[in-house]
């Protein structure tokens, strides 16, 4: 903020150069002496080409040559801080639960554009099915917007639990904004009044280009009453937001709907899956073998990843038999009795505790010292869990952490937990 004043600009720079200057120091100490006398102590070329012994022509010469490797070291500088804070920026958003991602590259593009153009409306909104892929496709498209350096800042706030529809819309928009008052401004009291921390999140990002990325809104009611109020709040910041319900008729806000995958992009996630999960009979399948199964599910990206995990341990035309049998009506509840009844005693026992996680998941640690599941079959429970596609395994090779997906948790608080 204080760079929009040119003394403040120029004083900055300064510190940017004598920093440039110290490390090309440390690689052509005679160029850094020359750069320093000529522009830092202000001596002219032929006093200085006396003092160092050497003629003007030559003091030149090494002064260009010094300039010029001034410059790259400035650059390498440049790249280090940025490399640093896209890193630092990316540590905010959700660790990504995918490897790759299929047929939304157009709309990853489309989208990405209109976060990147600061003229266009202030809130991009993602709608589609649970389980299409929203989640994912924000996060990708985050990752894509943020090394351009468009933004300051980036805020992910991800609602894990849905808000009883009975509570007033008011108190659940209130909730939300006193999550990213938590977020954005943790120094602000919790007993600060709702409207004092509505106008100093609106002070705050009225003088602060930031992307804030909310995902998983479900309730309509949430949706429609949640931007009216955010296209109310000032420039220069965007709201990215994804729901499975689509508002209509609001002005100031660009809307995509994520589809179901076409038959072919489908197919290419299904021979990826399998290669991942070691299924090589899946790897190679052809067209017309992997058919049946979009023709079973459709091309929902989570339940094509749930049926080629169940087809590890069951023969994939008995998979498909049970889903056909019972009809479309409850596909994830279906998809989700099956994998229930494939797994192993432990891996349930397992499973029923993730809710308990809630949204920062748990740790290896943690689940070792929970006593539900036995060391002896920890380690194979969660083994199958993974490979149903039922958990998400995040973080880095140091540490590790787990996730149950929401539509997995819906699933066992209303069919098994009850």
């Amino acid at each position: 903020v204080g760079l929009a004043n040119p003394a403040a600009r120029r004083l900055a720079t300064n510190r940017v150069l004598e920093k440039g200057i110290k490390l090309l120091e440390l690689r052509k100490p005679e160029l850094a002496l020359i750069l320093r006398k000529r522009f830092v102590e202000k001596v002219k070329v032929t006093p200085l080409s006396h003092q160092l012994h050497i003629s003007s022509d030559t003091l030149k010469r090494r002064q260009r040559v010094g300039l010029r490797v001034l410059t790259e070291v400035l650059l390498e500088q440049e790249i280090e801080q940025r490399n640093n804070q896209v890193t630092q920026w990316f540590g905010r958003l959700e660790s990504p639960t995918y490897s790759e991602l299929f047929g939304v590259k157009e709309l990853t593009e489309r989208v990405a554009k209109q976060l990147m153009t600061p003229q266009r409306k202030e809130v991009v909104m993602l709608t589609g099915l649970g389980g299409i892929g929203k989640t994912s496709l924000a996060n990708h498209v985050t990752r894509q917007v943020l090394p351009h350096f468009l933004y300051e800042a980036v805020e992910w706030l991800s609602i894990h639990e849905p808000p009883a529809p009975n509570q007033p819309i008011k108190d659940r928009y209130q909730w939300l904004v006193r999550q990213l008052v938590r977020q954005i401004l943790p120094q602000i009291s919790s007993t600060v009044r709702p409207e004092e921390q509505v106008n100093r999140l609106r002070h705050f990002l009225k003088h602060t280009p930031m992307l804030i990325v909310i995902d998983n809104l479900e309730l309509k009611a949430d949706t429609s009453f949640l931007l009216d109020n955010l296209v109310s709040l000032s420039t220069p910041r965007k709201f990215f937001l994804t729901s499975r319900t689509q508002p209509i008729g609001l002005s100031g806000v660009l809307m995509h709907t994520l589809n179901e995958l076409s038959f072919s992009d489908a197919v290419t996630l299904v021979r990826h899956h399998g290669a991942e999960l070691g299924l090589h009979d899946l790897e190679e399948a052809s067209d017309e073998a992997i058919r049946p199964i979009y023709q079973a599910v459709g091309g929902n990206p989570f339940a094509l990843k749930l049926v080629v995990g169940l087809s590890q341990i069951r023969s994939l035309p008995l998979v498909l038999r049970d889903l056909q049998a019972k009809g479309a009506a409850k596909l994830f509840n279906k998809i989700f009795w099956q994998a229930w009844r494939a797994l192993s005693e432990p891996a349930q026992k397992l499973l029923t505790i993730m809710p308990l996680s809630g949204k920062d998941g748990v740790t290896d640690t943690q689940l070792e010292q929970d006593e539900i599941v036995d060391q002896e079959h920890l380690w194979a429970a969660l083994n199958e869990l993974v490979s149903y596609s039922l958990i998400e395994v995040r973080g880095t090779v140091w540490e590790r952490c787990y996730y149950i997906h929401y539509l997995t948790e819906l699933f066992l608080r209303s069919e098994i937990l009850r």
